[in-house]
């Protein structure tokens, strides 16, 4: 039996299973290898914070427990893949029919008294999101993938991913009402940690992070390369370990840049003063408190990020508006010259861009940013002229100006050249790998090579549509006259007006050439 339950936002599934006689614990990522599996999903991650693992829950409208699935490394939907069982990160548009084989909708109830959850496609409703096993399918490249099953269910563990906290590679912390900074502190022969120092270039209150596949964390003192370790009442500096259970610890989100660090038995690091050690770091809290805070600054004096690379291939295009539709006609009334006309044409071009990355911590120091910028052809992503200057990661970059066209044509005689102008404005999200150039308080480097940047961009394009008819009226065949009126008698042609003579023609109103007609 299953229950329609409340879902966190983002989330990270997980799913438990044996290979080889061992039973394994893996992440749903999406498969961004160049190959003929790329953009598949397949259940064998084995870590948890990765661009891939990392999946947005948006609420269906087929009833409380319908929701599309998107992956966040290139915002697109999970959907069927055409003409297969298995399942792909490839949608760009979320599709609610379920009567429609790229139906994005699933059904997510929680099995009763587990923590695991049955996933069911909506046009599928026989079917469920299973992990391919050698007893499923044939093809042993498609192990643990993702694909349609009317068998027994693969049942997911659903992870809260914004209880991940990944914390910046290398830190200080700062209690901000004293403005002291944890430091290392050699007191009564031990290594404590102690809220002991007022200046931030003191090497002792440098910390280097390191993140484990599920999330956990272990830091490291830069003066010492020593692991900070719980012990049944103090946080000692002291440690060689770096695989120990007593030196992992739990990072927990509380508010701003400030987490809480959670240890053994649910018990947190928090300021403590005890046995004439005053200001340290212990364990002996069971619920978090202010003393327990722990506020993040990143140890770097500056960034640089550079060398983007985006992968056009898992790009996104989206959220297209109603274009605008101008024409403009041109006449030409000559019966013997071609004639040049021009036509102005008018619109307002908009655009945006903005870089974003996984990490969510707010930088204190000045980065700088030097890359391309992604845009919007009709349906097809380009790369263009580039951004280089000083940049927030999450910022959004926009301008709007209006943009007048003139337009030659050449009409040929008795034609009439319609121009149309169409204006079109459409979205895109583009994954993209860079590398990260900090340089630290010490005034050394470090290079990172990181791929979970997304830019998202606006994009206005213009397309002319030319197109030509004649001006001269097609001569009606001798059928074609029979169908018309009969002719009038001779005492109907009287009441016709008399054909004018030759002076009379002159004053009738020429034909205009090159005349310009205007429709919007």
């Amino acid at each position: 039996m299953a229950l329609s339950l409340a879902l966190p936002r983002f989330v990270a599934l997980r799913t438990r299973y044996e290979t080889e006689g061992q039973a394994v614990t893996k992440y749903v990522r999406f498969l961004h290898e160049d190959g003929d599996l790329h953009g598949f999903l397949r259940a064998d991650g084995d870590e948890i914070v990765t661009p891939y693992t990392k999946f947005e829950l948006e609420k269906a409208e087929s009833g409380d427990d319908s929701y599309h699935i998107r992956n966040c490394y290139n915002n697109k939907y999970l959907v069927i893949k055409e003409g297969t069982m298995w399942y792909i990160g490839g949608a760009d548009e979320p599709e609610e029919d379920a009567s429609k084989s790229n139906c994005t909708v699933f059904f997510i109830r929680a099995l009763v008294g587990s923590n695991n959850y049955i996933i069911r496609p909506a046009n599928l409703p026989h079917f469920f999101l299973h992990r391919a096993t050698v007893s499923t399918v044939f093809d042993h490249r498609m192990l643990n993938c993702l694909h349609r099953f009317n068998g027994a269910s693969t049942s997911y563990e659903i992870i809260d991913f914004d209880s991940i906290i990944v914390l910046p590679k290398y830190i200080t912390l700062p209690n901000p009402g004293e403005g002291l900074y944890l430091s290392s502190r050699s007191l009564s022969g031990r290594q404590f940690l102690q809220f002991g120092s007022d200046d931030y270039l003191d090497t002792t209150t440098w910390f280097e992070t390191f993140t484990t596949n599920d999330g956990g964390a272990r830091i490291m003192c830069k003066s010492s390369n020593r692991f900070w370790r719980k012990d049944s009442t103090w946080v000692f500096a002291d440690s060689s370990n770096s695989t120990g259970e007593d030196t992992l610890f739990w990072p927990v989100k509380t508010e701003g840049n400030a987490i809480a660090l959670r240890a053994w038995h649910n018990m947190y690091c928090h300021r403590h003063t005890a046995n004439g050690m005053a200001d340290c770091l212990a364990l002996t809290a069971n619920s978090i408190s202010t003393n327990s805070l722990l506020h993040i600054e990143e140890a770097v004096r500056s960034r640089e990020i550079y060398n983007v690379s985006f992968r056009t291939l898992d790009g996104r295009i989206y959220d297209f508006s109603k274009p605008l539709i101008v024409t403009q006609d041109v006449d030409n009334w000559s019966q013997q010259s071609t004639q040049d006309g021009e036509l102005r044409f008018t619109y307002t071009e908009t655009k945006s861009s903005r870089w974003d990355h996984l990490e969510s911590w707010m930088v204190e120091a000045s980065m700088s940013l030097s890359s391309k910028i992604p845009f919007l052809v009709q349906t097809t992503i380009s790369i263009g002229a580039g951004y280089e200057g000083s940049y927030t990661w999450g910022e959004t970059e926009e301008t709007s100006k209006e943009i007048s066209t003139n337009l030659r044509v050449e009409v040929p005689p008795m034609t009439r050249t319609r121009v149309t102008m169409i204006v079109s404005k459409g979205a895109i999200d583009v994954p993209f790998s860079y590398t990260q150039r900090d340089t630290l308080y010490d005034y050394s480097t470090a290079l990172t090579q990181k791929h979970d940047g997304i830019f998202t961009g606006v994009t206005t394009y213009v397309k002319y549509d030319i197109a030509e008819e004649s001006l001269i009226a097609p001569k009606q065949s001798i059928a074609e006259e029979s169908l018309l009126a009969p002719k009038q008698s001779i005492t109907e042609e009287s009441l016709i007006a008399p054909k004018q003579s030759i002076a009379e023609e002159s004053l009738v109103a020429p034909k205009t050439e090159g005349t310009v007609s205007v429709s919007a």
